[in-house]
């Protein structure tokens, strides 16, 4: 998935089940995460972590894993990823990469 948030307005139209509140509630859980507060996420939801599954068949594992990239002035390019574990409520793993024009990524 692609999100460009370009403006300070942003529509998400689709049909029943589309995944417009998933997306939302998705870049929801970045923020918490980010603020250091995954927990709260879902216990203002009243949800058990493990309530969150992916409706395809790789839901090999219980983990939400994003790969954030954010684009910067002047060709500056960071790729975030993290992988949270839905069972243990904790963090699996978290890298970061820096990657400036014309140079390739260096691991932060």
């Amino acid at each position: 998935m692609d999100i460009r948030l370009r403006n300070k307005l942003l529509f998400l139209i689709g049909s029943n089940g589309a995944g417009k509140s998933s997306t939302l509630q998705a870049l929801g859980f970045i923020h918490y995460f980010a603020s250091g507060k995954p927990a709260e996420f879902f216990a203002e939801r009243g949800w058990a972590s493990l309530d969150v599954r992916s409706r395809t068949p790789e839901r090999a594992h219980n983990t939400i894993r994003y790969n954030l990239l954010f684009e910067v002035d002047g060709g500056v390019k960071i790729l975030w990823q993290f992988i949270w574990g839905l069972s243990s409520g904790s963090l699996v793993r978290e890298q970061m990469w820096l990657q400036k024009a014309n140079s390739p990524p260096e691991s932060l």
